[in-house]
């Protein structure tokens, strides 16, 4: 039998989830993951990647595919059901994680992995070509070593409080900051926000735009109703 670079058997389709959704959010992972422990694990990881460094993006996240990994010969560990990509485009294989991820967000990634008990790895570390997009489940971590870390996960999760309920002009901090980028993603066709933490005019305007198009009240503010729509609460 065929293993991925992390020795978990690639190709068992018949034990994939193929409409796997990363936990407490709608957004799919095409292709799926396990769906025993090892690949939960990576849903509940993905879960908090969305509400604790930045909103998951349909389209954006992937699971299975059988193939090599890039640039190399060994049986990527997404053949296996063990991989996940995050926000893919947005964090390219290749890129320093600091390159697209905050400081802050970079923390709060690595408190998510120490929650996970070092059964979860991000590409972000490795000390070659960094993919800061990828988490997998480690070389040697049994199904014992996932179930384990999947319990404690979901008994103890660590969740920050959700963005303010309300912003609105002349609000600032990293929750306006996180507001003006899922804006970015949801209409790249607008004029793009400098996603600088600065509730102004501009992102006025774009909070305006979605209300119109969500059939809200169109006042530039973005309250309870406004981040429920960007998923944001």
């Amino acid at each position: 039998m065929v293993a991925s670079q992390n020795g978990w058997i690639a190709g068992a389709t018949d034990r994939l989830n193929t409409m796997a959704t990363a936990e407490a959010t709608l957004v799919r992972f095409p292709g799926g993951v396990r769906s025993d422990a090892p690949g939960q694990l990576l849903m509940v990881v993905a879960g908090r990647f969305h509400r604790e460094v930045e909103p998951l993006i349909d389209g954006q996240c992937w699971g299975y595919a059988y193939r090599p990994i890039r640039g190399a010969t060994s049986i990527s560990n997404h053949a296996s059901g063990t991989a996940i990509d995050c926000n893919a485009p947005r964090h390219p294989l290749g890129t320093e994680p600091g390159a697209t991820f905050s400081g802050s967000q970079i923390d709060a990634i690595h408190r998510i992995l120490a929650a996970a008990g070092g059964v979860v790895r991000w590409g972000g570390t490795y000390t070659g070509r960094k993919d800061p997009m990828h988490f997998e489940i480690v070389d040697g971590a049994t199904l014992a070593d996932c179930q384990s870390a999947l319990d404690t996960m979901r008994s103890r999760p660590s969740v920050p409080p959700p963005p303010s309920s309300t912003m609105q002009k002349g609000s600032t901090g990293d929750t306006v900051a996180r507001l003006q980028r899922v804006l970015n993603d949801w209409y790249p066709d607008q004029p793009q926000l400098v996603e600088d933490g600065i509730y102004g005019p501009a992102t006025e305007a774009m909070v305006r735009y979605l209300q119109a198009a969500a059939g809200l009240v169109v006042d530039g503010i973005a309250g309870p109703k406004t981040l429920a729509v960007l998923r944001l609460t």
